[in-house]
C-alpha cells in the first residue's frame, strides 16, 4: 500500500499528530518521522526516499513550516519528483513560492480536513476501510525510544566494564550488543578509561635493563 509523506515543522507536531490520526482512521497510510530531523546524511537520505516513493506529499504550511530548515528543501524534492500535493493552511502565512496554483485547504484553528479532501487523496493513493487505529504522541514515541537507547547503552557499559580485560574480551562483548548502543556510549568518559585499561594491559612489557 502506498504512503502519504508528511511534512511540517516540528513547531506544528501538535497537529501532525491529529492529522495523522485521522488519515488513519479515514484508512490511509501517512508516513511521517518519529525520530527527529536531525543533521546528518543518513537521516536526509531516509526522508529523500520516502519523498521518491509516497504516492502524495501533504504539506502542513505555517510562519513555522516556511522557517524551517527542512520543509522547504523536502518540498523541492516532491516537486522534483512530480508528486501530487496537497497543501493545507494552519495559519496566515504567505503561499509557499512554487505551489500558487496548487488547491489549498484551509485548516486554519485546527480543522481537520473535508472528507472533500480526503476523496482528493482518494483518487492518488489507495483508501481502506475506515479504522478506530490511532498512534501515540510523537512526542511520547520519541521519548520512548530515548528511554530504549539509554537503557541499550548501560547494559553495554556494564558488559564493558566487567568483561573487557583485554582486547579478545572487547571483541567478544561488541558482538553482543546493536552497533546503535555500542555507539552511543563510544565516546564516554567510562569506555575510555576502560580503554585506556585496555591498552597499559596489552601493552608489552620492557624489559628491564
Amino acid at each position: 500500500m502506498g504512503h502519504i509523506f508528511i511534512s511540517y515543522s516540528k513547531k506544528d507536531v501538535g497537529y501532525a499528530e491529529k492529522l495523522i490520526n485521522a488519515l488513519r482512521r479515514e484508512g490511509f497510510n501517512p508516513w511521517f518521522d518519529i525520530e527527529g530531523l536531525e543533521a546528518g546524511t543518513h537521516w536526509q537520505n531516509r526522508l529523500q526516499k520516502q519523498i521518491f516513493t509516497c504516492d502524495a506529499y501533504i504539506l502542513l504550511m505555517s510562519r513555522n513550516a516556511f522557517n524551517s530548515k527542512w520543509v522547504p528543501d523536502e518540498l523541492v524534492t516532491a516537486k522534483t519528483k512530480n508528486k501530487p500535493i496537497f497543501p493545507l493552511l494552519l495559519d496566515d502565512t504567505e503561499l509557499f513560492l512554487g505551489i500558487q496554483t496548487v488547491q489549498v485547504e484551509d485548516v486554519r484553528g485546527g480543522k481537520l480536513p473535508s472528507e472533500v479532501f480526503y476523496q482528493r487523496l482518494a483518487t492518488i493513493t489507495p483508501r481502506q476501510k475506515k479504522a478506530g487505529q490511532k498512534i501515540a504522541s510523537v512526542r511520547l514515541e520519541e521519548k520512548a525510544r530515548k528511554q530504549k537507547a539509554d537503557k541499550a547503552a548501560e547494559k553495554a557499559s556494564h558488559y564493558l566494564s566487567r568483561l573487557a580485560s583485554n582486547v579478545k574480551d572487547a571483541i567478544a562483548v561488541t558482538s553482543k550488543i546493536s552497533s546503535n548502543a555500542y555507539r552511543s556510549i563510544a565516546k564516554s568518559r567510562a569506555v575510555k578509561k576502560i580503554s585506556s585499561t585496555i591498552k597499559r594491559k596489552t601493552r608489552p612489557n620492557k624489559k628491564k635493563r
